[in-house]
């Protein structure tokens, strides 16, 4: 996890800065989770450990890079309907059925 979402992130940051900040514009976006935002125990901690170093890059992108043009978005999405609980595990409710 730590290798895709990351990792992976970074480098493609470091492969397009270069030319961003040549034209001294660019924007960077980053599709994290709300595990970004707060621990969870569903995803684990190292899918939470990976969104939240995701949307560091995203914030320190955006602070380290605008005085070069370069802005940097992390756009955090969540389900709109809650997890059920079962006593065994957990499972997902299709969204739109009661």
């Amino acid at each position: 996890m730590i290798a895709t979402n990351l990792t992976g992130s970074f480098n493609l940051v470091h492969h397009v800065l270069p030319s961003m900040r040549a034209r001294s514009d660019g924007l960077v976006i980053q599709i994290c989770s709300v595990s970004g935002l707060r621990a969870s125990v569903l995803g684990g901690v190292g899918y939470s450990a990976s969104k939240f170093g995701q949307s560091a890059l995203g914030i320190g992108l955006a602070r380290e890079e605008g005085a070069n043009g370069i802005r940097s978005s992390v756009i955090y999405p969540a389900r709109s309907k809650p997890l059920s609980l079962t006593p065994d595990r957990f499972r997902l409710e299709p969204i739109g059925e009661p």
